[in-house]
């Protein structure tokens, strides 16, 4: 049986071991995890089983490297059935890019899912 404790992301150093020891930082998820990848060179996208993107901006300039929570995204109505989903990404043309500097601003504007039938 999963616990709250098991529902995670955690990041690692490149130099260290995978070992409880060496965790640089934890992320409480609650639900368990069916995608989890990268978005441009410093955001992370996490879409979990309960249909949620969550979006994550990758903080490195402090001593201890942090995910710092940009917002999220429900996909009910949407995605029928989460498990399936195989990729999901973020994709915004290139003028937003442009006028939208902020990356809270930056979330709302496109979203595309991926689903293998």
């Amino acid at each position: 049986m999963l616990t709250d404790l098991d529902l995670q992301v955690r990041l690692y150093s490149r130099e260290a071991s995978l070992g409880n020891n060496s965790i640089m930082f934890t992320e409480y998820l609650p639900s368990p995890v069916v995608f989890i990848g990268p978005s441009g060179e410093d955001s992370l996208l996490v879409y979990t089983y309960d249909n949620i993107l969550y979006h994550y901006i990758i903080n490195s300039s402090q001593p201890q490297i942090t995910l710092v929570p940009v917002g999220q995204i429900a996909f009910n109505g949407i995605v029928r059935a989460p498990t399936r989903v195989r990729s999901i990404s973020w994709v915004l043309p290139e003028e937003q890019m442009r006028e939208l500097s902020i990356p809270e601003q930056l979330f709302g504007h496109s979203l595309t899912a991926n689903r293998q039938w």
